[in-house]
């Protein structure tokens, strides 16, 4: 905890700095088959017709044998060919349908972000946050100046009061000490922050002090 007053003493001096600045130090998917006939026996299956060709014969409604020609023949099997691919098309369809949303979907989810840039065409810092792992994300949505009054408070109590959360939530000690870290408001108190745990987080010092101060610094001051 005597930590905690070295850092309290540290972040005093930056937070009196970035106040005259007006920025807050600790922002942020065929077989056809012959009938038989009457008496049992078996009757030939072929006859020539005008054409020379052999002629199936099937079995017609009265019990007989019905010729049929090489051309019905195929239209049947045409017939039979078109309704085998219908049904494939049919099962296959919903899922090719949801196969190519999927696809499109995870297209524009690839699809890079615009980079966050200041006045001054400087892109937002990139500051690993140690609870993630990922870089420390810009605000979203509109930012407007909040009057000093309305600002939440920071200050020694509030920082400790950060670290206590911290260190109670079971995230590590930054390396080197707290005494080398300032506590950054992803969304600037200037611009309505709050000093929820969610909207803080620890950086090192000179990064804090060298990167992101001087990026807000030149943020909205048109």
């Amino acid at each position: 905890m005597a930590e905690l007053e070295g850092d309290s003493a540290g972040d005093s001096a930056g937070d009196t700095t970035n106040t005259d600045m007006g920025i807050d130090s600790d922002m942020s998917f065929d077989g056809n088959m012959s009938a038989g006939t009457d008496m049992g026996g078996d009757e030939s299956t072929t006859d020539a017709d005008t054409d020379g060709a052999p002629t199936d014969h099937t079995q017609s409604a009265s019990g007989g044998d019905e010729p049929t020609t090489p051309e019905q023949d195929q239209e049947s099997e045409n017939e039979d060919a078109v309704g085998t691919d219908d049904g494939l098309e049919s099962e296959q369809g919903p899922d090719a349908a949801e196969q190519e949303e999927e696809d499109k979907q995870e297209g524009e989810t690839e699809q890079p972000l615009e980079p966050v840039v200041n006045d001054r065409g400087e892109e937002y810092p990139e500051v690993i946050d140690p609870r993630t792992g990922e870089p420390i994300p810009p605000p979203e949505g509109d930012l407007e100046i909040v009057p000093q009054e309305e600002r939440v408070p920071w200050g020694i109590s509030e920082r400790r009061a950060f670290i206590e959360e911290w260190e109670a939530k079971g995230y590590p000690v930054p390396e080197g000490g707290w005494s080398e870290y300032d506590i950054h408001h992803i969304r600037p108190r200037e611009y309505g922050g709050t000093n929820d745990f969610d909207n803080l987080v620890p950086v090192p010092r000179s990064t804090h002090q060298g990167q992101l101060n001087p990026w807000w610094s030149g943020f909205n001051r048109k």
